[in-house]
């Protein structure tokens, strides 16, 4: 009975090992490919964003250039149109700060941005 019950665990184990075994060399097999994803998603997301802030600056400058051509007897008071150039001037400062980096990485150095982006996802 003992050997009986000894040789059946050792087929599970042996099966749970192969099981195991097949597993990790699927992953290693598929990993180039979601590497490959992973890393054209992250171009386009890191584009995109890039794009927008690139959007928002030129919005920015056109509404900077208005309302330098604003006199006081046009719509009132200029503070307010300032302050809001101010702000999207800031704005944009922040966005383009954000997106640049993460753009210049994604492109010029994918292998870093790939084990920092998959680190990221590790760690939840």
């Amino acid at each position: 009975m003992n050997d009986q019950l000894q040789t059946q665990l050792a087929n599970i184990l042996t099966s749970i090992s192969t099981g195991i075994q097949a597993t990790g060399s699927f992953v290693l097999e598929q990993l180039p490919d979601v590497a490959q994803q992973a890393l054209v998603y992250g171009r386009i997301t890191n584009t995109i964003g890039l794009v927008v802030a690139l959007i928002l600056l030129v919005v920015t400058i056109s509404y900077i250039r208005w309302v330098r051509r604003l006199s006081y007897n046009d719509y009132g008071p200029r503070d307010v149109p300032i302050i809001l150039a101010m702000m999207g001037a800031l704005i944009t400062t922040i966005a383009l700060g954000a997106a640049v980096p993460a753009t210049v990485l994604v492109w010029f150095a994918p292998k870093l941005w790939l084990l920092q982006h998959f680190s990221q996802l590790v760690k939840g």
